[in-house]
């Protein structure tokens, strides 16, 4: 099955939208991204039937992910991928500036 774009884009939206960015976002903001879905029930039950849904499975979705977060902060890549220091739902992320 082939992943449901628009509906990534709701969750990736609403996870985003609840996190504080008063001072603006930080560089690890893909890795605590990753880990406030970890830390929510309905936000980690929404990402695994997103997972679940996929052929692909977290191979589709995590880049995907990562690609919305760096697209609704407007931050632009590091180019930088350093390993997850919060999440376990990703090994390593890309720092966004």
């Amino acid at each position: 099955m082939s992943m449901d774009k628009a509906e990534l884009e709701r969750f990736i939206e609403t996870v985003i939208a609840n996190f504080p960015h008063d001072d603006g976002y930080p560089p690890n903001i893909i890795d605590r991204i990753f880990y406030e879905i970890e830390q929510s029930a309905t936000f980690i039950g929404r990402y695994h039937r997103l997972v679940r849904n996929t052929t692909k499975g977290e191979k589709a979705i995590n880049p995907w992910i990562g690609k919305l977060v760096k697209q609704y902060t407007a931050m632009e890549n590091n180019k930088l991928k350093v390993p997850a220091q919060l999440s376990s739902l990703i090994e390593t992320y890309t720092e966004l500036k």
